[in-house]
């Protein structure tokens, strides 16, 4: 699909009398949420232990399916230029490597200004409840915690590439063209490809290292992320407020950095067969997970693709938030 193909679907406030039915988001969720909650509800929790050692096996199967339909599908088509990089219209200016040097200098620092100021806000929780003589479970506590540290940092780095990168966020956000989001555009075809091609690739790669590198039974996670899944206390209320970041405005944003301003910053001083493994692996080494880091650069990498190939951000970020779903709905089931 070309980015021809992409633009042909109105942008945000545009009319959309001239858009074909199935170019419009609601069509398109009203298929993929009903088929995606079959998927993690009946599909993902089979096994068919003749496939051997890796991961979701079933998820394998029907991912491959999905896969070689939307492969197929392309093939068919007849052959086309190829697509210009969804970025290419970003100002020259706004490419510099210094700006995009001290740009990325602000949003490390800005990364570990939330910190603290979860860290603060844990202190001030703390002593409020004092004075009022009131007592948080500790799985509460932490979620709230986590929660407000991650809508810090989100606030902070939104704010940094709004203000240092002028022509950064579309409309309505904004009046650059680092990113291209197109919501009345066919991506339902994308989005499900994208994601059984992060199944099979995730569930490869950490196959592998399971093969490679058995875990320990004794091993606990101790993630932010797996502390949020199995509470020791807190009940749901904890589980909620834990999971809007991980769920919502995590893949959002993380989207937005990553494949939205990393990728085409090293864009412009790599090629492009370079930049995208490399925003891979830093996106790999954010999440801090030591047995997670390979898997998780694998998914970076094809979503990296996912946003070259369909231009148009909302792909990948659809295809995060339903990632990062299917871990909590996992946990609840």
């Amino acid at each position: 699909m070309t980015v021809g193909a992409i633009e042909g679907g109105a942008g945000f406030g545009n009319a959309t009398s001239h858009v074909p039915p199935f170019s419009r988001p609601v069509p398109q969720l009203m298929v993929l949420l009903p088929t995606y909650l079959l998927h993690v509800v009946f599909i993902a929790p089979l096994e068919i232990p003749a496939w051997g050692p890796l991961n979701g096996e079933a998820d394998n199967l029907v991912a491959s399916a999905v896969v070689a339909g939307f492969l197929a599908r392309a093939l068919r088509r007849p052959v086309r230029d190829p697509s210009p990089l969804p970025w290419a219209e970003v100002p020259s200016r706004a490419r510099r490597p210094l700006l995009l040097f001290n740009t990325t200098i602000t949003l490390c620092a800005a990364f570990f200004v939330s910190g603290y100021i979860a860290a603060g806000f844990e202190l001030i929780l703390h002593g409020l409840l004092r004075v009022m003589g009131l007592r948080l479970s500790s799985a509460l506590h932490h979620a709230l915690q986590i929660l407000v540290g991650h809508l810090t940092w989100v606030f902070l780095g939104s704010h940094v590439l709004g203000t240092r990168l002028a022509p950064f966020f579309p409309p309505p956000w904004g009046r650059g063209s680092w990113m291209r989001v197109r919501w009345r555009a066919p991506w339902l075809g994308w989005v499900a490809a994208g994601y059984a091609a992060s199944l099979l690739g995730f569930n490869a790669v950490d196959g592998l290292g399971v093969a490679l590198f058995p875990p320990s039974p004794h091993v606990v996670d101790s993630s932010a992320v797996g502390k949020l899944l199995h509470p020791v206390d807190g009940g749901w209320l904890a589980h909620g407020l834990g999971s809007v970041g991980p769920i919502l405005t995590g893949p959002v944003f993380e989207e937005v950095l990553y494949r939205g301003f990393l990728l085409p910053a090293l864009c412009s001083v790599i090629p492009l067969k370079l930049a995208l493994p490399l925003q891979a692996l830093v996106f790999g080494a954010h999440h801090n997970n030591l047995r997670g880091f390979a898997p998780l650069s694998m998914l970076g990498l094809v979503w990296g693709l996912l946003y070259i190939r369909s231009a148009n951000l909302l792909v990948p970020t659809l295809v995060h938030v339903l990632w990062n779903l299917r871990i909590f709905v996992a946990a609840l089931l």
